[in-house]
């Protein structure tokens, strides 16, 4: 998964991320962070969740994956 090292970058400044991320013209990111600026939280998920499915992931495993590189246990 490359884009754990984004992850980092992301959670260092998420305000550039997100400025950077709504000019990107990325459809399912823009949507993601219209969800979340309306708090609706059930839709993030199920993004989440469609984009696992898609790459033949499961949500734990991503979760395991992105908590061990941020070194959370």
């Amino acid at each position: 998964m490359n884009n754990i090292l984004q992850l980092g970058q992301i959670l260092r400044n998420p305000q550039a991320f997100l400025q950077q991320a709504m000019q990107s013209g990325n459809p399912i990111l823009k949507n993601a962070i219209e969800l979340y600026q309306r708090g609706d939280v059930d839709g993030i998920n199920k993004i989440a969740e469609n984009l696992c499915k898609e790459k033949g992931v499961s949500m734990d495993e991503v979760m395991k994956k992105i908590k061990s590189t941020l070194g959370i246990n």
